[in-house]
Parts: structure tokens; C-alpha cells; sequence
């Protein structure tokens, strides 16, 4: 019976979607009884974040197990590293759904990547992952501002290209920074205290900030 409903939700998912020409976010795949293996692609704000256990946590607790999630997070790389290592990390392990951030990398001297060649390598990163797993969702991440003693290039135009990638290919856009920089604004003392060496988010940041926005960009 369990699995007899699972298959009449899929159908009745597949048909909306199919009529209104809009693809099931992967809450609603997951409901209809899907197993999705989920990607995590970006810098050490994802490796080490705190927003990815919550993350696993909270696809475990809903969706008894038909969610993988896998953490391909590489500390102090850029969009270009994550370019080269596309088929071995992502495309060759044909994620369901891929999450990447890389931006706040690019703008790192030592990484030596300009916004232009950021975007375009971003561009050319999602286009590779969709031509090799066309069913696959894919979702851009913003993350924070920094103020540690990093030597970095102005983070703005970084993380408007992600924008900007985002809105013309039509794909899920994480947009983190906006709350981040309104709460460096507002409250420093707190910014302070959820970004503690200026660039890693705590705990108490990914929490506050950044896990209920994946959240809500996963329909969860």
C-alpha cells in the first residue's frame, strides 16, 4: 500500500509539473518517494560547514535514508580547481542534485581569479553538468562577507556573477550574502561572534544564517 501511494504521488507530481512547466523541488521528489543523491561543491565554508550536517540531519529525520547527501567540499580552492576536478568530484557520481559555492574563493589573491574569468568558469561548469546529467537540479550558493585578515578582492562582483549566472540559466539561487551583510550593518557584536576569524562561519552562524536558506531553496 506504502509503495502504491508513493508511485500515485509520483504520477500526480509528474503530471502538475508537466502542465505547469515547473520541476518538482527535491522535497516534493523526495515525498513522492524518489531517492536522490545530493552534492555539496564548494570551498571550506562547505568542507568544514556546519550547514551541511544540519542539512543530512534534516533530509535523515523527513525522508528515512532516500537522501544522500556527499560533502565534496575542498578547503582554499577556487571556481577554477572546481572546474578540473568537475568529473571526478561531481559529474562521475551523477548526483541527483549539486550545491556549489566557490566565489568567496575566487576573490582570494592567492587563488588569482578575476570576476570575469569567475563567471565564466561557473558558466562552463554548469554547462558541463548539464550536458552530462541533464536531469540533474543545480543550485548556486552566495555566502558571507568577509572581514579577517585575508587578502581578497572586493567580494561584490564575485557574488553578483553567481547572481547573475543563476537568473539566466533559470537555476536555484542560494543567496546568503544579503543577510549577512544586513547583520554586519545592524549588529556587528553578533556578526562578530557568527563569523569568528572573518570568513568561516560557527556553528551559531550556518545555523541562524545560512541552514534555514538551503532550507528553503530545497522546498524543505
Amino acid at each position: 500500500m506504502r509503495g502504491l501511494l508513493c508511485s500515485l504521488a509520483a504520477l500526480l507530481l509528474a503530471a502538475a509539473c508537466g502542465e505547469e512547466g515547473v520541476h518538482p523541488t527535491a522535497a516534493q521528489r523526495l515525498e513522492a518517494g524518489e531517492r536522490l543523491h545530493i552534492i555539496a561543491y564548494g570551498t571550506s565554508l562547505t568542507e568544514f560547514g556546519a550547514w551541511l550536517p544540519a542539512l543530512r540531519q534534516t533530509l535523515d529525520q523527513r525522508f528515512s535514508g532516500r537522501a544522500t547527501l556527499s560533502n565534496r567540499g575542498r578547503h582554499g580552492v577556487g571556481t577554477r580547481w572546481g572546474l578540473e576536478h568537475l568529473e571526478e568530484r561531481v559529474i562521475g557520481e551523477r548526483p541527483d542534485l549539486v550545491l556549489i559555492e566557490f566565489a568567496i574563493n575566487d576573490a582570494f589573491e592567492a587563488v588569482d581569479v578575476a570576476p570575469e574569468e569567475s563567471r565564466a568558469l561557473l558558466e562552463q561548469m554548469v554547462e558541463r553538468i548539464e550536458t552530462a546529467l541533464p536531469d540533474c537540479e543545480i543550485v548556486l550558493m552566495t555566502t558571507n562577507p568577509t572581514t579577517g585578515g585575508y587578502a581578497r578582492r572586493e567580494l561584490a562582483p564575485y557574488y553578483q556573477a553567481v547572481r547573475d549566472v543563476a537568473r539566466q540559466r533559470g537555476l536555484v539561487l542560494v543567496d546568503t550574502e544579503p543577510a549577512w551583510r544586513e547583520l554586519f550593518e545592524r549588529d556587528r557584536a553578533t556578526f562578530d561572534v557568527y563569523l569568528p576569524d572573518g570568513t568561516h562561519p560557527s556553528p551559531k552562524g550556518d545555523a541562524a544564517i545560512t541552514t534555514p536558506r538551503i532550507h528553503a531553496a530545497l522546498g524543505l
